[in-house]
């Protein structure tokens, strides 16, 4: 049998704060962010000629950002941001070849993204909004939380075949990955050299 297990995690974390005794007075602009970019990939395969095959992968991501303003800021403006971006992907693909029997791919995702702005304190923006140049216009006095999953994915793949090349199922079954097809048609080629007529 052949087999591929993969394990990932990743945590990101950012917190700002300014304290409730704290008194922060700008001429300009005033800028507090927390901005988090958190990436998780796993693609295990497995390609069995021959012999049952398979796959498994689990993924854990976890992303905090967190702003918070609990004291006093003037400035002429006041942003105030708390920002993820998420990029998660958990795969696994198998395949069995040339009356392999079987191909078992599994693949677990356990996601979790916050994001966070409080204002609990005194926040005062004595200048304009601002016009941006696509016509849009920011208060000058902002506060914002995004958390943007570029990529929230969970995938899994298995195959069965009794073609040797097996080519197109590998490619299939490991994501995609075209040199992997290539592989089992090389090992397959090995194999039958390796038989007496």
């Amino acid at each position: 049998p052949v087999g591929s297990f993969s394990l990932g995690t990743t945590g990101a974390t950012a917190i700002t704060t300014v304290a409730d005794n704290a008194v922060i007075q700008a001429g300009g602009a005033f800028q507090q962010n927390a901005d988090i970019t958190n990436t998780l990939s796993l693609n295990p395969s497995a390609i069995g000629p021959g012999t049952p095959s398979a796959a498994a992968s689990y993924g854990e991501a976890n992303s905090l950002s967190d702003a918070s303003l609990a004291g006093s800021v003037t400035a002429q403006t006041v942003a105030i941001g708390a920002d993820n971006e998420n990029t998660f992907s958990t795969a696994a693909g198998a395949a069995a070849a040339d009356n392999g029997l079987v191909g078992i791919g599994v693949a677990l995702g356990s996601y979790n993204s916050q994001a966070k702005a409080t204002l609990s304190g005194s926040a005062t923006a004595t200048g304009a909004d601002i016009a941006n140049s696509d016509g849009s216009t920011t208060p000058a006095l902002n506060l914002t939380a995004i958390s943007n999953n570029l990529a929230d994915a969970v995938n899994s793949s298995s195959s069965v075949s009794d073609d040797s090349t097996l080519s197109t199922v590998t490619d299939t079954a490991s994501g995609g990955i075209p040199f992997l097809g290539r592989l089992a048609d090389y090992l397959a080629q090995i194999g039958s050299k390796g038989q007496p007529k």
